[in-house]
């Protein structure tokens, strides 16, 4: 029953989270009550289904929730500075070599991320900078490593959602036919301001921890699916690959 239920909730999620996400193209409802839920479907999602699953019918299978620290601090209370002199020498040295091959994975992922995102079907505007991007990753990385926090990178669905989010389309094909078309991005709206209140929101969701605590792990998968799945529509590479079964 614990399997089937979890297995239900994150195909409920994905499914509802892609449906509220195209809901944008529906003929129901006005244009912008449209284009809030096409804009919050994920979040509707995952509000709907941690809303089902605390009702008593669901509850009762125990099924896994976020773990959710009760105050702030590291793990294991160890010291905010990483002790890396206390590592003995040979240590030191042989951690070299998985320093590059994680350069060389940091270098990929980052790369190919904001290479996706500059991509010419988006007609973004302002150039890109790859050089100041890497810098600013290099900066982050090492004080990250310093004081033992997770590293990170331009992650490609998060960040493809990000420039949908931000960009306006158009259903109408080439025969100006609006219903059950493709659809067509516009423009994008280029703006630090998105980026910041959403690492600000990250930031500030500790003040929530009583609320996280209560989202099933099989929503935030089903979340990840949607994730995943949404960074396959208009992917070209993908098309192309569809085309050999075409």
């Amino acid at each position: 029953t614990k399997p089937f239920m979890a297995l239900s909730l994150a195909l409920g999620t994905y499914i509802l989270g892609r449906s509220l996400s195209e809901f944008r193209r529906s003929r129901y409802l006005r244009r912008t009550v449209r284009n809030f839920v096409a804009d919050f479907g994920p979040s509707i999602a995952i509000l709907t289904m941690s809303t089902l699953a605390a009702l008593p019918a669901v509850s009762y299978v125990g099924l896994e929730h976020l773990r959710v620290p009760s105050d702030f601090s590291l793990a294991n209370g160890r010291p905010w500075l990483v002790p890396i002199m206390t590592a003995p020498m040979p240590v030191r040295i042989y951690a070299i070599i998985p320093a590059l091959l994680l350069v060389c994975l940091f270098f990929l992922d980052q790369n190919i991320s904001v290479r996706v995102v500059n991509s010419p079907a988006h007609k973004m505007k302002k150039p890109p900078a790859y050089h100041l991007d890497l810098l600013v990753l290099a900066v982050c990385t090492f004080v990250s490593s310093i004081f033992g926090l997770p590293w990170m990178c331009a992650a490609t669905p998060q960040s493809l959602n990000h420039i949908r989010a931000l960009a306006s389309y158009s259903t109408a094909d080439d025969d100006g036919a609006a219903e059950k078309s493709r659809e067509h991005m516009i423009s994008v709206v280029e703006t630090r301001l998105t980026g910041f209140c959403i690492h600000a929101a990250i930031g500030a969701s500790f003040v929530f921890l009583v609320a996280l605590e209560k989202v099933p792990m099989a929503v935030i998968s089903g979340l990840f699916l949607y994730l995943g799945r949404n960074m396959m529509t208009g992917n070209e590479f993908l098309g192309r690959i569809r085309l050999f079964f075409v």
